[in-house]
């Protein structure tokens, strides 16, 4: 959220040396303050996120050479607003797209009249659960296949070693 502030004297001329000081007055009744900015006549502020909903103020204070020339307050409330809950009505048209993409597996749009039909109709033919899932095997993927691909690796390796040692080549 942006805002503007200025000094200006009587005559509605700005006053250029004026210094000023925003605050910002949260629900929880805590004051930060907030940076401004001088653009040509006026101070310009931003207001980058506010953490909860509720009643802010924006209070700016406006000196001269240390002698105050006023004050002035703004303010504003936050609502907090659910979007998924503003607009409660169902969407049958988002319904009806849904219901097309699973149409293969039974999908279909059903208004609320027919539920008790169709609660029915699930009771009396249940669904087909047969779901064929691949397994792949694969050695060492047990600790019962590790072991014994360890210990057959090591037969080997010493009876190659007894073998050599037998037959004079090493």
């Amino acid at each position: 959220m942006t805002f503007t502030a200025g000094a200006t004297s009587a005559a509605g001329d700005p006053i250029a040396d004026a210094k000023l000081v925003a605050r910002l007055l949260g629900p929880d009744q805590v004051t930060r303050e907030l940076r401004l900015a001088r653009e040509d006549k006026h101070w310009t502020g931003t207001l980058d996120a506010v953490q909860q909903p509720g009643d802010y103020a924006i209070e700016i204070t406006a000196d001269k050479a240390g002698k105050p020339l006023g004050a002035a307050r703004g303010e504003f409330l936050v609502l907090d607003q659910d979007v998924e809950l503003s607009n409660p009505a169902a969407d049958y048209d988002q319904l009806a797209r849904l219901a097309a993409l699973t149409k293969e597996a039974g999908g279909r749009p059903v208004a609320p009249e027919q539920l008790a039909a169709l609660l029915r109709d699930i009771r009396d033919r249940p669904p087909q659960m047969d779901v064929e899932v691949q397994t792949k095997w694969q050695l060492g993927d047990t600790p019962r296949d590790a072991w014994t691909f360890f210990l057959l690796l090591v037969a080997l390796l010493t009876g190659e070693w007894f073998l050599r040692k037998k037959w004079g080549l090493v």
